[in-house]
Order: structure tokens, then sequence, then C-alpha cells
């Protein structure tokens, strides 16, 4: 009896440790408005980890209008062994870098650990989003992880502020993940930002 009772408590401590070391690793940013008369805003790129990493890069896309610039690492999520970079890349996205010597762990388990500034020209149709894509995580021990790529929705104080004075009475409208509107009856399977109100919401068709 006391053989068999030991088999589900081992069995059980196993299960907690799968648990523990899957837990989901977030690297985001949270949907946005700009202030009113605004065409520059703070961006914070959000980490929020069980796993600790050393390093990562990742590829920052934006949609028509938007623009980004002064990528820099959080000083509350780095060490004096963290190097950071970003480029513009010839296939119209961002590239951001981060890298340890020696190879040191980054600091914190949630909260900001990217800004950069985003500018919206006068291209910007009022609404637009930020897709983070290809996210390679590094533990300090060389183990890669890809946390999943994120959208976020971006609009302008105008296009917010209309879109509340009307949410009961407004169409809907459908835009691409980089910003252009869709007739509904042209609307094929895929992800696009709905809007309706002061509400915009991806959706799944």
């Amino acid at each position: 009896m006391i053989k068999k009772l030991q088999i589900p408590v081992l069995i059980l401590i196993l299960l907690q440790v799968s648990v523990i070391s899957m837990a989901e690793d977030r690297f985001y940013i949270n949907d946005m408005v700009f202030e009113e008369g605004a065409t520059e805003c703070e961006v914070a790129i959000h980490l929020d980890n069980e796993t600790a990493f050393g390093g990562f890069e990742s590829d920052i896309y934006l949609s028509a209008g938007l623009t980004a610039s002064n990528f820099r690492l959080a000083e509350t999520r780095k060490t004096n062994s963290h190097f950071f970079d970003s480029n513009y890349m010839d296939g119209g996205y961002y590239k951001i870098l981060c890298f340890s010597f020696p190879t040191t762990d980054l600091l914190g388990n949630s909260g900001p650990i990217v800004y950069f500034t985003l500018t919206a020209g006068n291209d910007f149709p009022g609404s637009g989003t930020i897709e983070i894509k290809n996210n390679v995580f590094s533990t300090c021990d060389l183990v890669e992880h890809n946390p999943v790529g994120t959208v976020a929705v971006v609009m302008d104080y105008t296009t917010g502020v209309e879109e509340t004075l009307s949410d009961a009475v407004s169409e809907v409208e459908y835009y691409t993940l980089q910003g252009i509107k869709v007739e509904k009856e042209r609307l094929t399977p895929g992800i696009y930002i709905k809007r309706q109100g002061g509400k915009a919401t991806k959706v799944v068709m």
C-alpha cells in the first residue's frame, strides 16, 4: 500500500514541474490612442517572462503612415553587460537586437523592456497597427524560446473621440493589419481590425 501511494505523489510532482516550465512568456504592446493634437508618443514593448533571458531579437512592422525612432532598452531591465541595437531593414520593418557579454540575465520578469518613439505622418489614416513578429529569445545557456507575435491597434485622438460619440449608431468598418480599409462584402478569410464606435478589435474572418 505504501508503494502504491508513492506513485501518484511522484506523478503529481512531475506534472507541477511541467506546468511551471511551460508558463507563457509574453512580448507585446498594448493598444493605444494618440493624445489630443499629438503626432508622436512613447511606446513601450512589454516582456512578462517566467523564463530568464540573456538576449533577444524581434521584428517590428508598422502600418501605413507610422514610423518609429529612438529605440532603447529599458534601464530597469538591463545590466552593464547588455547591448542593444535597432535598424530599419530593406523589407520595410525595424529589427531590434539585445545581447549580453558576458552572458547575463535581463533583470525583472514583467513590465516594459524596450521603448521607442512612434510618429504619425500626414498620411496616417486614423487607425493602424504595430505588429511584433519573429521573436527569438535566448537563455544564457543558449536555449531559444519563441514568444508568439502580437498586434496592437493604434488610433489618433480625433478618430477615438468621434467613434466614442457615435458608438451606438456607427457602422462597422474593417481594416487590414496594414491599416487599409476593406468593404465588408470584399472580406476574405484572415485577420482584420474591426472598428465600431470607440472600439477597435482584432477579429478572424
